[in-house]
């Protein structure tokens, strides 16, 4: 995931899908432990099994349509 997130196109578009499904989650600051950023920490997970963490909120097809038009060097509609 980190990847993605650094990626020009659909690194800003993961970054505010981040955002607002951390809205959503209040407490999660209490689950981490001391001193570790989540951000960091989803870097190393797969960007592919996103929709395990974020249930509904991202599914198998608007992750694979975000893939695809981070390739095609394509903006968000």
């Amino acid at each position: 995931m980190g990847e993605v997130m650094a990626h020009p196109i659909a690194g800003p578009v993961v970054q505010a899908a981040i955002v607002e499904m951390m809205k959503g989650m209040d407490g999660v600051a209490d689950i981490m432990p001391e001193g570790v950023d989540p951000t960091a920490m989803m870097a190393s997970f797969p960007f592919g099994r996103i929709s395990m963490m974020a249930g509904d909120a991202a599914t198998p097809e608007m992750i694979d349509g975000l893939i695809a038009m981070a390739n095609s060097g394509g903006a968000p509609e």
